[in-house]
Formats: structure tokens, C-alpha cells, sequence
């Protein structure tokens, strides 16, 4: 009896959901593992292209299709990374280059002019109008508010 029981159609199906559903769980857990690896691939990938924005921010040739092929990728993945994060390429690089620019306002006593030149913007009214947006005052504010080191030096060396 036991014998027939071993063998029936009942614990033959028994055994197949059992094998299926053993299955269907480690195929579910391969395919989180690796949207998992995948989702670090491009957090990766976006710290890398960030980094390489903030080495070459003050390069002419800095543009979506330079970063793609300095990052070994596609344009249309690293779109979507940059997507995935409230970003596009190109808000990016501008993003990068006006916090650069706010900062040599505040390190240098270049011109607001050499500061938009430093910092790859076709014009300084161009870069002001952008500097205005971001920051909500203009470049002069800005030095106003923070002067450059050497400027409270020579101050402190008129008294």
C-alpha cells in the first residue's frame, strides 16, 4: 500500500510544485541580486561621471558625448542614470561649472567676465543670468557677501 502511495500521481505533483516552487524562489533571487548589482553599477557610474565633470569642468570639450566615451558607456545608459536621478547630462555640467564659478568669485579677483570664461560659459551675461537662477543674487552680490582672501587682506592692511 505504502508502496502505491510512494509512486502515485498525488506525490509525483506534490514533487513537481515542490522542485517548481524551489525554482521559481532561486530564479526570484538571482534576478534581485542582480537588479541589486545593477543599481550599484549605476550609482557607480554616476560618481564616476560626476568626478570626471568636476576634472574637466573647464574644458571647451566638455560635452555628452565626451563623457560617454571617456566612461566607456552608451549615451542612452547614461542618460537614463542621470534621469533615474532628477538630472540630465547637461544640468550636470552646468550645475558643476557654476558652483565652480561661485567659487572663483570667491577665491580669485578674476572678472566676472574670466570667471564665465574660466568656467566654459559662451558670455558672462550668459553666466549671470544662470549664476542669478541658481543663486538668487548676482556675481557682484556674491563678492559682496564673500570676498576674495586678498581683498580683506589689503582691508586689514589700510588700518
Amino acid at each position: 500500500m505504502i508502496e502505491k502511495i510512494k509512486y502515485s500521481i498525488y506525490s509525483i505533483n506534490a514533487r513537481l510544485q515542490f522542485y517548481t516552487t524551489s525554482l521559481l524562489e532561486i530564479y526570484h533571487g538571482d534576478l534581485l541580486e542582480q537588479q541589486k548589482s545593477k543599481q550599484q553599477d549605476d550609482i557607480s557610474l554616476l560618481h564616476r561621471a560626476k568626478a570626471y565633470i568636476l576634472e574637466h569642468y573647464m574644458d571647451e570639450n566638455l560635452k555628452v558625448d565626451t563623457l560617454v566615451k571617456a566612461l566607456l558607456t552608451s549615451k542612452s545608459t547614461l542618460s537614463r542614470v542621470f534621469q533615474e536621478n532628477n538630472l540630465t547630462i547637461k544640468t550636470a555640467i552646468r550645475t558643476i561649472r557654476i558652483y565652480k564659478g561661485r567659487e572663483m568669485l570667491r577665491t580669485t579677483n578674476l572678472s566676472v567676465d574670466m570667471v564665465a570664461f574660466h568656467v566654459q560659459f559662451s558670455t558672462a551675461k550668459y553666466f549671470i543670468k544662470t549664476f542669478v537662477n541658481y543663486f538668487g543674487h548676482t556675481p557682484a552680490t556674491e563678492r559682496k557677501l564673500h570676498p576674495p582672501p586678498s581683498k580683506i587682506e589689503n582691508k586689514e592692511d589700510d588700518n
